[in-house]
């Protein structure tokens, strides 16, 4: 073999030895699946939030597969148009009939990719080809818009109770009940102050101690004969 045949076989092997390696970064790395084996499911949505093809899947939390195909069609059913989503998943992916589908968002601004929250039946499980029910992610707009509804309220509010507090009536009406509360207020102490101090009927029922003494006399002589009780002396 002549020197320049040497190095043709060299830079063919060189060649060959590459491309293996990059067939394995492009199948291993670059996750495009070619080889693993799963099965495909489809999910209907009526808003897909701008979720693309190749977005990964998520089954409790964790990637479990990818998004192969969106089609847009009309339901001539629901009369409306909705969004078919085709996925894949990993063939050791169990999804039970009973969890739930939606599109959800990397951080607030970030990639799209489909949320599959397992449910509990897992004697009933979907299968290649099946379609599954998807809950609807709230759009921009409507979250928008709701926001607008809020502070119209919240400025409706604030404006009625301005109105309120801008009535000369109603303020005169607050000035004399919280006039009226103030007054109640010290009575009522100034009344349990003779109280404590033994004044007044009440107080000194509470602090004689004959009243207490007598009370006494009276519950150990029922004690001791109770049938005074049921005894009633001749007139």
């Amino acid at each position: 073999m002549t020197h320049k045949a040497k190095i043709e076989a060299r830079v063919g092997i060189f060649v060959f030895v590459g491309l293996i390696i990059l067939v394995y970064f492009v199948i291993h790395i670059g996750d495009l699946k070619l080889l693993a084996s799963g099965y495909n499911l489809k999910v209907y949505f009526g808003f897909a939030n701008g979720i693309k093809i190749n977005a990964p899947v998520r089954v409790a939390g964790v990637d479990a597969g990818e998004v192969r195909d969106i089609k847009v069609f009309f339901d001539p059913g629901l009369e409306k148009t909705r969004v078919e989503v085709s996925f894949w998943v990993k063939n050791d992916t169990k999804i039970p009939k009973d969890s739930q589908v939606m599109i959800n968002t990397l951080g607030i601004l970030g990639e799209k990719y489909l949320e599959i929250l397992p449910g509990s039946d897992y004697s009933n499980l979907f299968k290649d080809g099946d379609i599954l029910p998807g809950e609807d992610p709230v759009s921009m707009e409507e979250i928008g818009n709701l926001g607008r509804r809020i502070a119209l309220k919240l400025e409706e509010g604030i404006g009625s109770l301005n109105g309120l507090l801008g009535d000369k009536e109603l303020k005169d009406s607050l000035r004399g009940t919280i006039a009226n509360l103030n007054e109640m207020s010290e009575k009522i102490n100034i009344t349990l102050d003779k109280i404590n101090k033994g004044e007044g009927t009440v107080g000194g029922f509470i602090h004689s101690d004959n009243i207490y003494q007598n009370l006494e006399a009276l519950s150990a002589d029922l004690k001791a004969n109770p049938w005074k009780l049921l005894y009633r002396p001749k007139e």
